[in-house]
């Protein structure tokens, strides 16, 4: 309570603040925050936080380098394009195996410091989807959400903590574990997953956690606001690239969608970005 307070500034806001947070929010994770202790440690921290005065955010994160290394171990290759990683078929079970696993561990530290949570895996079925190439598990189209997992979770106070990994709509189940896992995952990017989750959801409130914190210029210092048509400049220029392009069109989706804050921050600004109109990273407009 203590640090929602810090982030607040006024506690008087609090109760407001708090009353008005049905649906309250979806924090994207970043796999790389994922892959330091001192970052996931932070994350695990705020979530307790929040947990702990009775509010649910749908967390939404990915497992970039993790993936990276599980693939080169397995010698396979797996350009970006876009920004966006591509899967060949033949890495499915390290897909399943690795988020999972990077899922289980953020879950756990947050079990640690006495907050429910419940980790929701693709078989769940939140996340739906088709092949658009049927040899590269990360080109979907059709994307589909099925809140109820996620519902339920909040319904039972308990965050619901979730890999951007999605299942094939149109396949049944196959005769053997690992058939089914080939047939059925999908690699989905962390911001199309997470967008597309917040606006099925409606919440308040979008997130994005990155190792930067914000959108920097070309002096590296932190954009405070940065509005949809100079984003897109951005990208057309260059400054804006790799990763962060996905960021931004997602960002940019989402508030054409009617979501009225989305924010890129760090994790160590988690709760005053939820808790105050101007955080410390960058708020899309």
């Amino acid at each position: 309570m203590k640090k929602i307070i810090e982030a607040v500034g006024d506690p008087s806001k609090l109760h407001e603040i708090l009353e008005n947070y049905d649906q309250f929010a979806v924090i994207k994770i970043g796999g790389g925050l994922l892959d330091s202790n001192d970052e996931s440690r932070s994350i695990a921290k705020d979530l307790a936080v929040l947990s702990d005065v009775g509010l649910y955010p749908t967390v939404v994160h990915g497992a970039g380098p993790q993936l990276d290394r599980a693939f080169t171990a397995a010698g396979l290759e797996t350009p970006k394009i876009d920004g966006k990683r591509t899967t060949p078929k033949e890495g499915a079970s390290e897909l399943d195996d690795v988020t999972k696993s990077v899922g289980a561990e953020l879950v756990d530290s947050v079990r640690a410091l006495g907050a429910d949570v419940d980790q929701i895996t693709w078989r769940s079925g939140v996340i739906l989807g088709e092949l658009v190439d049927p040899e590269d598990l990360a080109s979907v189209s059709s994307l589909e959400i099925n809140p109820e997992p996620i519902a339920q979770s909040i319904f039972e106070k308990r965050i619901p903590i979730m890999a951007s990994t999605g299942r094939q709509n149109s396949v049944s189940r196959a005769s053997d574990e690992a058939g089914f896992i080939e047939q059925s995952v999908l690699n989905i990017n962390a911001d199309t997953a997470a967008t597309a989750i917040a606006v099925e959801l409606g919440v308040n409130k979008y997130i994005s956690l990155t190792p930067t914190g914000a959108v920097l210029d070309s002096e590296g210092v932190r954009i405070s606001e940065l509005a949809a048509e100079d984003a897109l400049e951005m990208i057309d220029s260059g400054h804006i690239h790799s990763g962060m392009v996905p960021k931004i069109t997602e960002a940019i989706a989402l508030i054409d969608k009617g979501i009225g804050s989305v924010a890129i921050t760090s994790p160590n600004d988690l709760l005053t970005e939820l808790f105050t109109d101007a955080g410390r990273g960058t708020i899309i407009k």
